[in-house]
């Protein structure tokens, strides 16, 4: 199921792009790549962990579906590299991962074709973890794929964490006439990444903070 929705969203508005007149600027795409520094928001974990942001990067492309002269919709698709740091029992602990991003922000431009643009938007994201480690004392290891427990009856596993979450972002930049502009975004899980059954008082929800440099044609 999440691979089909991933396979929607990212399909559905190059098909739009096909079918429309490029005279008619209804439709713009562009590239985007950037910095971006990521944590996980923990509360309530049984165990002494604390989290802290360290430097990734992140690249990909967009496309403007353009509703009017100021209101756009800007679909994305972002491959991230995301590093932050988390301190087990006073250990550091480096943590490393690899997603695909697809963030859909509602989007409103203000400015003129000779000075430039500048814009804002909010609106939902999914992120789906392709790979990542945590090197521990122990060793390394996914916590996205971490089995804690297995059933002995039904041989089912219990994961530590889900491969995937979703929450809002906001976004905004400033587009110069000729199509470089510069923009910042930040995300806030909604959903718990939490695998296993735990009460409504403990949660892990990603936050990432961007500043990117883009093209669009």
């Amino acid at each position: 199921m999440k691979r089909f929705l991933l396979i929607l969203i990212v399909t559905l508005p190059l098909l739009l792009h096909a079918q429309q007149d490029d005279t008619a600027k209804v439709v713009n795409f562009g590239v985007r790549a950037g910095a971006n520094a990521s944590q996980m928001v923990l509360r309530g974990l049984p165990i002494d962990i604390v989290a802290s942001p360290k430097v990734g990067v992140e690249g990909g492309a967009f496309l403007d579906f353009n509703i009017g002269k100021r209101f756009f919709i800007r679909f994305n698709t972002v491959w991230s590299h995301q590093r932050s740091r988390l301190t087990m029992d006073g250990t550091p602990c480096p943590l490393a991962s690899f997603s695909i991003e697809v963030p859909v922000y509602a989007s409103w431009r203000f400015g003129n074709s000779r000075t430039g643009w500048g814009f804002v938007g909010v609106g939902p994201y999914t992120e789906f973890v392709v790979w990542g480690r945590v090197v521990s004392a122990d060793g390394s290891f996914n916590p996205f794929h971490h089995v804690i427990d297995v059933d002995a009856t039904t041989g089912e596993e219990t994961l530590a964490m889900t491969d995937s979450h979703s929450g809002f972002g906001v976004l905004m930049g400033y587009e110069l006439p000729f199509g470089l502009f510069v923009d910042a975004t930040a995300q806030m899980a909604l959903t718990d990444m939490l695998a296993f059954d735990h009460g409504g008082n403990m949660w892990v929800r990603p936050l990432k903070l961007t500043l990117g440099l883009g093209w669009r044609f």
